[in-house]
């Protein structure tokens, strides 16, 4: 796998890939909501239609012949069902309709959410810096459930031409019963129908400045509370950041108010709309009927229910178009946001097999696709072999390594898992090369393996460059290459745990072996620290581990990427956190008893060259 440019792509031209995708997944799901659509529009139509001949039926005297009168009754008995049937049916299939669009919707609404997930797992360190806690909640929580509304599928056809169609057979019925006297009616839809798209474009604008300031307030919040027990030690700080975070809840208010605002006036208008249609096309039907009684018959009873039903139906879809315009406006901007956050640059399928984090080994795709995940008590002898001669290394060629415009990174980001970093925008490598290998094809497995040590002093960019090497941190000049068949175990300095057990925190999906488990705790120092926890490893470690200590953090995560099956580890300081016998013992026992013993290669990032090198030579 190569990196060349690290560019990040950006989203293409036209319709979006989201649209898109939306559309393949759910294309016939939302084709057969146009087909009930049509259907309760259809029969929603046909109520006043027939409203004007029967109220003429029920004013007309019957024939007196008697063949004439059977068919005068049969006419009115077949307009009456159709008054009362057809409103059933178009009901019937319209709840049908919405029935679909909540499976729509939550078909949306998952696909979505797996995709943002998904692709969060694959940003590269860069990326990261920029996504930052309350940009992916909202992405989750409100953009992706935008879209997934159960109103969103049925606007699609109820607020677009299903209302469209209704609008225009409403208006050229009126034109039938109303003539000329119509006409004032329509022009105060024409109006309505450009306010309302007036109000649209400026609640798009609206929707985005609201969805910058919620993401800037969760932000906030999200580091406000994670430095809380700080905060309440440091009062001027506290109340620094609470007028903060205040501040920016008011711009989200202000924002927010505006959108409302503009809602209102919409719905003003929506509602106002068949009233004055109403009053202005029959106060002009009266008044030619007064002036022209020759040509425009009195106002009687049938004409005005009959034009009162069509102004009636009318409203439905005048009320239906600015809903949908705003549902449609607010997905717009969702789709936006997720299109600009999908479509950055991946880092992900790096190494053909999945790259976790901080020791989280993900199986490759061969292990996916049914066989067995890679853990050494599980795999087949043949599988093993076959993995253990594929030739293992790691290079950068000619690589540029720069951190871009990246933002700094809170306190509070778990997707941000590597080190502060250099905070200038420039190149922290220049035409770089390195080169790291596995033993050679054919060595015995108990033979050794390579270590390969990164030393500098604090900030000379140890991070940037073990972050190339496990592919987080794309070159943006140069090549990066890699050949990771069982895939790496990484460990940064800030060390991320699930909301698990520590033993499942260890095993990560690896079989569990109890002796080798017990091993790689004595070689990572744990078993007294788990001999005073509740549950012994059993216990829960808490959000991003907040039930354990700084230190043992640290070790958890090297136990993880100790026992780990990956051929390959990369380790970030992983002894900065601890005491110096401690920081020994697992040096010697971690990292060169097992890991290197067992014939990996184990790249180390460290400013204590001495220790390394010493337990290194006392171990093996």
């Amino acid at each position: 796998t190569r990196h060349g440019d690290a560019t990040p792509r950006t989203p293409p031209r036209g319709r979006s890939r989201v649209w898109r995708a939306l559309w393949a997944c759910n294309r016939a799901q939302i084709g057969w909501l146009g087909v009930l659509m049509f259907g309760s529009t259809v029969f929603s139509l046909v109520s006043p239609a027939v409203m004007h001949p029967l109220l003429n039926y029920l004013q007309s005297d019957a024939p007196l012949d008697p063949v004439e009168r059977r068919a005068h009754d049969l006419h009115g008995v077949w307009l009456a069902l159709l008054l009362v049937l057809c409103p059933l049916l178009s009901t019937l299939l319209r709840h049908q309709h919405w029935l679909k669009g909540v499976q729509v919707g939550a078909r949306a609404r998952v696909s979505l959410t797996c995709a943002v997930h998904a692709h969060a797992l694959e940003l590269t360190a860069p990326e990261r810096a920029l996504a930052s806690t309350g940009r992916l909640t909202n992405l989750l929580l409100v953009d992706a459930s935008r879209i997934g509304d159960v109103n969103l599928p049925c606007y699609i056809h109820w607020g677009t031409w299903a209302a469209v169609l209704q609008c225009v057979v409403c208006v050229c019925a009126l034109l039938g019963l109303l003539g000329i006297a119509a006409l004032p009616g329509i022009g105060i839809i024409l109006l309505s129908i450009l306010a309302n798209s007036a109000l649209a474009a400026a609640s798009k604008l609206a929707s985005t400045r609201l969805s910058r300031h919620r993401d800037e307030r969760v932000a906030a919040v999200s580091d406000w509370l994670a430095a809380v027990t700080w905060f309440a030690l440091t009062p001027q700080a506290g109340g620094q950041a609470l007028r903060g975070v205040s501040l920016l809840r008011g711009r989200e208010l202000g924002a927010l108010r505006s959108r409302q605002m503009l809602a209102m006036v919409a719905g003003f208008v929506v509602n106002a709309t068949p009233v004055l249609v109403a009053l202005a096309s029959l106060g002009t039907y009266a008044a030619l009927a007064h002036a022209r009684p020759s040509r425009y018959p009195p106002l009687g009873a049938p004409l005005a229910f009959a034009a009162l039903s069509w102004f009636n139906l009318l409203k439905q879809p005048l009320w239906t178009l600015p809903s949908s315009l705003g549902a449609l406006v607010d997905a717009s901007v969702s789709i936006g946001r997720l299109e600009r956050f999908l479509c950055s640059s991946e880092s992900g399928g790096r190494f053909g097999g999945g790259l976790g984090v901080d020791g989280l080994c993900l199986p490759s795709p061969a292990s996916a696709s049914g066989a067995a995940s890679p853990s050494r008590g599980g795999e087949g002898t043949s599988r093993v072999a076959a993995r253990e001669r594929t030739p293992v290394s790691l290079s950068l060629h000619a690589a540029e390594l720069s951190w871009g415009q990246a933002a700094p990174h809170t306190a509070t980001d778990n997707l941000r898992l590597n080190s502060a970093h250099d905070a200038s925008t420039g190149p922290v490598f220049n035409s770089f090369s390195l080169h790291c290998a596995a033993p050679p094809d054919g060595s015995p497995r108990g033979a050794g393996g390579h270590l390969v040590v990164v030393a500098g002093g604090v900030g000379s960019g140890k991070s940037t460059l073990l972050s190339a090497l496990s592919a987080d941190l794309p070159p943006t000049a140069g090549g990066f290459a890699a050949s990771v068949p069982g895939g790496l175990a990484l460990c940064t300095q800030r060390a991320w745990l699930r909301n698990a057990s520590v033993r499942e925190n260890i095993l990560s999906g690896e079989a569990y072996d109890a002796q080798r488990y017990a091993r790689v705790l004595a070689a990572c120092s744990l078993l007294l620290d788990l001999s005073a926890l509740p549950d012994n490893d059993l216990t829960s470690v808490g959000e991003g581990g907040a039930r354990l200590s700084g230190g043992q953090r640290a070790r958890v995560a090297l136990a993880r990427a100790t026992y780990s099956s990956a051929r390959v580890a990369v380790l970030d300081e992983p002894t900065a956190g601890l005491d110096a016998p401690t920081a020994a013992h697992v040096t010697g026992q971690a990292i060169c008893a097992h890991m290197l013993a067992e014939g990996r290669l184990v790249v180390v990032g460290t400013h204590d060259v001495a220790t390394l090198l010493r337990s290194v030579r006392e171990t093996l």
